[in-house]
């Protein structure tokens, strides 16, 4: 395996001397992984909740929702569903007057809005800076805050609208729960152990 640096004999043991060695070595301290999938750590929390709290109720949760997947794998998960931007979790229970409950799960801090105009029409790059997006105006204060968020809002209302599910957006983990029980006219108990 090739080392990071132009001189590989460096070690551990050695004092780093140049500021990239010194950030590299200070990686490599931390327990935490290097990469945090954060929405799907939050979508499995949420699954393993409706679990404990609903276990007769069926769901369905997007396997590929928040993964870093390749590029063929984004392009075989997108065959097998209507489009790409389906929600993150489908539970299949009709209340108040809906099909089902559908969210749309982000992680917490998440701005759904934008909170100060933008300045240029945004463009979004793959990893050897070739365009594979770009953003139709400039985004202002009240606006999505994304191209990607504001497809999943139609995507959204298109199934509230004209298929009668109730579809949300959830933001963070205390959210979507108390999405679930108000869908199910559960009382949600903050911080609550179930035993």
């Amino acid at each position: 395996m090739g080392s990071v640096f132009k001189n590989a004999t460096i070690y551990q043991s050695r004092p780093a001397s140049t500021k990239r060695q010194k950030r590299y070595f200070q990686a490599r301290k931390t327990d935490r992984p290097r990469v945090v999938k954060h929405e799907q750590q939050l979508q499995t929390d949420i699954c393993q909740w409706i679990k404990d709290v609903l276990p007769g109720v069926h769901f369905r949760s997007d396997t590929g929702s928040g993964a870093f997947n390749s590029k063929h794998e984004k392009e075989i998960h997108n065959k097998q569903q209507s489009g790409t931007s389906e929600p993150d979790l489908m539970i299949f229970a009709a209340r108040h007057g809906y099909h089902g409950l559908l969210i749309e799960l982000k992680a917490d801090g998440t701005n759904l809005r934008m909170g100060r105009d933008g300045r240029t029409i945004r463009v979004y790059k793959d990893g050897k800076g070739r365009i594979i997006d770009r953003d139709y105006k400039i985004r202002k204060k009240g606006d999505w805050a994304s191209l990607h968020i504001e497809r999943q809002a139609d995507t959204l209302l298109d199934y509230e609208k004209n298929w009668q599910y109730c579809a949300r957006f959830a933001v963070g983990e205390a959210h979507a729960k108390k999405l679930i029980c108000w869908y199910f006219d559960l009382e949600y108990v903050e911080n609550g152990t179930l035993f």
